[in-house]
């Protein structure tokens, strides 16, 4: 299960939560529960209203989270914004500095690291006390502080996983790959899959999607022993010749045995990459867990499977984080609506993954179709 599937990637991710500063994920969807009342801390109270901006992909979680939420605290009124992600982050920063901010910001976790470096977010380390950190995704737990001082509090969490087209390799006469793959199979097995009209392995080079073609590249240069940012998180070292390598690997998927479309340098996955893969005409992929979302939704016919990154399986966790911005209307409100959500019945109603594991108890979360 994904819950299962996480345990293994936190392992993987240990040393590396700097590169989370990289990282912009967007992402969409809209499950559903039937939610159970719980109770706010005594010594947390407000009143009036507060306003919640999250990423397009909350549209569809909104009426179950305010049915939930009103009977709850009908003492506060509460508006979730849905926004679209391009230029969200500016916006935020604009509405900030300006002295317009939300109540509550959703922010992924290259968002909230430059955020509490400028002095954007509060510091909500009195809510610490209400949770258990052991209950989190610990990649998006620790990219949501900063110098110890925790600034928000994960709403989702993700890792990427390699996506391959059953239908494809089963036309190809090709052995699926295993969890225990490397790179060097990963590109033997997108040479097979390459002929005149399809191809084996996709990569996300777009400038307006980096978060999934970062988690490919990162998890090469980790497999051969390089790093993205110095154990200290103070320098780049990105130009260390292991790094310089895993760049030269990729780059000759695409010059040299040409295993990706011609377009790839202006590719992003949801984009360009996941049409081509529902149409049966790329192999492989990588992305977080809202492909399957989509592949469910959109495509239920295509036949398709994951299996971890090849190599050392390290990979990149990303994510988002609820956080109160500096100078919010109405801070104390902010952060009973932050509490709250950190109750697993209440986490599970987000649009997807939660950033709470006990939420993987919860429908939508524990059904079978989550089992991949």
């Amino acid at each position: 299960m994904i819950k299962q599937m996480r345990s293994r990637v936190r392992v993987g991710f240990v040393g590396t939560a700097a590169l989370g500063a990289l990282l912009l994920t967007a992402c969409g969807g809209s499950p559903s529960a039937a939610p159970s009342a719980v109770q706010t801390p005594a010594e947390l109270s407000g009143e009036g209203a507060i306003t919640v901006w999250a990423g397009s992909w909350w549209e569809g979680a909104v009426p179950a989270i305010t049915e939930a939420w009103e009977r709850d605290h009908p003492e506060i009124d509460l508006t979730i914004e849905p926004l679209p992600i391009n230029g969200y982050f500016d916006k935020f920063i604009a509405a900030t500095i300006g002295g317009t901010p939300p109540d509550v910001v959703d922010l992924d976790g290259g968002m909230i690291t430059s955020a509490a470096q400028q002095g954007l977010v509060q510091p909500l380390d009195d809510l610490l006390s209400y949770v258990d950190p052991e209950d989190y995704s610990s990649g998006m737990w620790e990219l949501s502080k900063r110098d110890g001082v925790q600034y928000g509090f994960p709403s989702r969490a993700a890792a990427a996983v390699m996506y391959f087209n059953k239908t494809m390799f089963d036309a190809a006469g090709v052995a699926y790959p295993t969890d225990d793959w490397t790179f060097e199979e990963l590109r033997d097995l997108a040479e097979q899959l390459t002929t005149d009209d399809q191809y084996g392995f996709g990569y996300s080079a777009s400038l307006t999607d980096p978060s999934p073609g970062v988690s490919s590249l990162s998890s090469a240069i980790w497999d051969g022993g390089g790093e993205i940012i110095s154990e200290d998180g103070t320098e780049s070292v990105i130009d260390s010749p292991e790094a310089i390598a895993a760049f030269e690997e990729y780059v000759d998927l695409y010059r040299v045995q040409k295993v990706m479309p011609a377009g790839t340098p202006n590719f992003a996955a949801t984009k360009d990459l996941l049409p081509l893969f529902q149409a049966n005409k790329l192999a492989m992929f990588s992305h977080a867990s809202n492909v399957a979302d989509s592949l469910r939704a959109d495509t239920p016919d295509v036949q398709w499977g994951t299996v971890l990154m090849p190599g050392s399986h390290a990979v990149s966790s990303s994510g988002f984080s609820f956080a109160v911005p500096e100078g919010a209307p109405n801070s104390d409100a902010a952060k009973v609506f932050v509490e709250w959500f950190q109750h697993p019945e209440n986490a599970a109603l987000g649009p997807r993954t939660p950033g709470l594991l006990t939420a993987y108890d919860i429908a939508p979360w524990n059904d079978e179709n989550w089992d991949f």
